[in-house]
């Protein structure tokens, strides 16, 4: 009978460090969760420009104006 009490024993603690350990890991991933989410909301706070490149095709240029307004 006491062979099969230690048994009984071992088992209970067993099962008390599996629910702490499964615990401790809900808690970790909640945090890591939360902390991918906080890195988003920062990074979505700021605007970010993008550059246009236009470019004009300029016929029939008066040279002079050109020199009069550079001078």
């Amino acid at each position: 009978m006491e062979e099969n009490s230690l048994a009984y024993e071992m088992l209970k603690e067993l099962k008390s460090t599996r629910k702490c350990l499964f615990t401790i890991v809900v808690i970790e991933a909640v945090i890591i969760i939360a902390m991918f989410v906080g890195f988003l909301v920062y990074e979505s706070q700021f605007d970010y420009e993008t550059s246009v490149e236009q470019t004009q095709k300029v016929e029939d240029i008066d040279t002079s104006d050109v020199n009069q307004t550079i001078n």
